[in-house]
């Protein structure tokens, strides 16, 4: 009997330890990877990571804040898909990456955080010109924002 469950373990084991394996080499980053880009540094005209100056500048477009996280693997997902797709975004739409609870979070992405009331990364908040919440949602790519912003 203790033969029996020794060798069902192992083969358990050795399952999960596969599993972990094939589900980590499918991402496309490693899951410690960081997307590169300064904050001042515009990730390209309609996409920018966050900064004072780039939160002031785009106050006459529509604004989606898109609160970041780099270790995050869905968050890293939609980032790929608004570098990609940035075309598909109307013209008088502006995406802001904010860093959220990671490394690269500073004060004013914190106080932004916690203005917009944001629980989690990976979440989107629309302004208007005052800086006022239009609408919130969790998760998506470049169709989930075309559908939900106003």
């Amino acid at each position: 009997m203790l033969k029996s469950t020794t060798v069902f373990v192992f083969i358990l084991l050795a399952a999960a330890v596969t599993g972990i394996y094939s589900l980590a080499s499918t991402n496309s980053l490693p899951m410690t990877a960081k997307v590169e880009s300064s904050p001042s540094t515009p990730i390209n005209e309609q996409y920018q990571a966050y900064s004072a100056q780039a939160l002031a500048s785009t106050a006459e477009d529509r604004r989606v804040l898109f609160f970041f996280s780099n270790w995050c693997a869905t968050c890293r997902s939609a980032n790929g898909s608004f570098t990609q797709n940035i075309a598909q975004v109307p013209d008088d739409v502006q995406i802001i990456r904010v860093n959220y609870g990671d490394g690269e979070t500073n004060q004013e992405e914190k106080d932004l955080a916690q203005k917009y009331n944001v629980a989690y990364r990976h979440t989107f908040v629309q302004i208007d010109a005052q800086g006022n919440k239009v609408t919130e949602w969790n998760g998506g790519q470049t169709e989930e924002l075309l559908a939900k912003i106003k």
